[in-house]
């Protein structure tokens, strides 16, 4: 699809797994750096090997939009989508913003030169398609892409409306609110416990607090010191940590080794006379972090390892890189809430694409509020 704004043209590509070359995968990754809003879990190092060991490839497709002007081609807005059928939720043909079960944000990945064009153009992409889609499913996104005045313009030029589901905020830490995070926002009980299941801890032997994230041979082992650790207690006997899939690890690994050749991963560790018994995966969008995976070794469970890691990490940020703030890709529920006081809004909801895809969702909604409404006759009758 081919869009003229003035002296430019917009050239959309709808493009498979298999159809991305290395070519593009260096673009995609300079996007990565312009755009508006940073989100790692839309960088070519996690969709790529998302797509290959986690989400079903065949029912995935990339939107590439690029900029051509003055005779130079660049690519400024990169969207994945999974193909969905209808469904309870949804009962025609839609589509989901691309996420993995280890993604913690979704959206779109929008040079910020001509955001507002690139975001009108990706709607209007989604509503002219010869493949007619009703809806698309977002779970994960930032009000801040979705819902600032540019993108609600867009939406409204195409007449496409939101329908929220849910909305929520999660936690994140800027670092130059660390000393204050320390001495003022971290409650008194958790610094005093911090403080005694660390002395507890130093009853074994040494202990010591490190960053791994520029060497190649130590980030290696640091990266499967982790999965060790991450492969232990609780997420081992649910089967829910990364070596209990070999897709999953498979994933992680090819994942983590992709940020890091460009740069943009560290690991921080808890070690015990030089054995790492806690550790964290964190990985680099831009100027903002994210808090990736964190794992300790069940047999120091009681001494609240995830907790001790998490006021060492706020202590020595001077040691991490440097950044703007960092995601700390959490539930609403979890103890890092105590810790980092920064807050962001994510959301949950549908965009109808055609007027059948509104009236689908409007009878949805008024289904659940139908029976909702007999639940609470039935309970008040009782």
């Amino acid at each position: 699809m081919n869009i003229n704004q003035s002296s430019c043209r917009y050239e959309t590509r709808f493009l498979t797994p298999a159809e991305v070359d290395h070519r593009l995968v260096a673009a995609w990754a300079d996007l990565e750096k312009r755009a508006i809003y940073p989100n790692a879990f839309l960088s070519p190092y996690f969709v790529l090997p998302a797509l290959k060991y986690l989400v079903p490839a065949e029912a995935c497709f990339g939107i590439f939009i690029e900029k051509l002007s003055a005779g130079s081609r660049d690519l400024v807005g990169v969207a994945w989508f999974q193909t969905r059928r209808p469904n309870r939720r949804f009962p025609l043909p839609h589509l989901a913003a691309f996420l993995s079960i280890h993604s913690y944000l979704s959206d779109f990945l929008i040079d910020q030169s001509c955001a507002a064009e690139v975001q009108a153009h990706l709607y209007q992409t989604l509503r002219h398609t010869k493949q007619i889609w009703h809806g698309l499913y977002i779970n994960n996104a930032s009000q801040e892409i979705l819902w600032n005045e540019q993108a609600q313009d867009a939406a409204r030029e195409q007449h496409i409306r939101w329908h929220g589901v849910e909305e929520w905020e999660r936690a994140i830490l800027f670092p130059q609110e660390a000393e204050t995070t320390l001495t003022s926002y971290i409650p008194k009980r958790r610094q005093k416990n911090y403080q005694k299941n660390l002395k507890r801890l130093e009853e074994h032997g040494v202990i010591e607090w490190a960053v791994q994230m520029n060497a190649p041979n130590a980030f290696q082992s640091s990266l499967e010191d982790f999965l060790r650790v991450e492969h232990s207690g609780w997420k081992k006997e649910n089967g829910t940590s990364l070596l209990s899939n070999p897709h999953e690890a498979n994933f992680f690994r090819e994942m983590m080794n992709g940020f890091h050749r460009a740069g943009r991963a560290y690991l921080t560790e808890i070690r015990l006379n030089r054995q790492v018994i806690a550790s964290t995966a964190n990985i680099i969008s831009a100027e903002v972090g994210f808090a990736l995976k964190i794992g300790w070794d069940n047999a120091y469970a009681e001494y609240g390892l995830g907790i001790i890691n998490e006021i060492k990490f706020i202590q020595h940020l001077a040691q991490c890189p440097s950044l703007t703030y960092i995601d700390g890709c959490t539930a609403p529920d979890s103890y890092i809430n105590e810790f980092w006081p920064g807050r962001r809004k994510l959301c949950e909801g549908w965009f109808s694409l055609t007027l059948l895809g509104e009236a689908a969702l409007q009878a949805v909604q008024n289904a659940k509020k139908l029976k909702s409404a007999l639940r609470s006759r039935l309970k008040s009758s009782q």
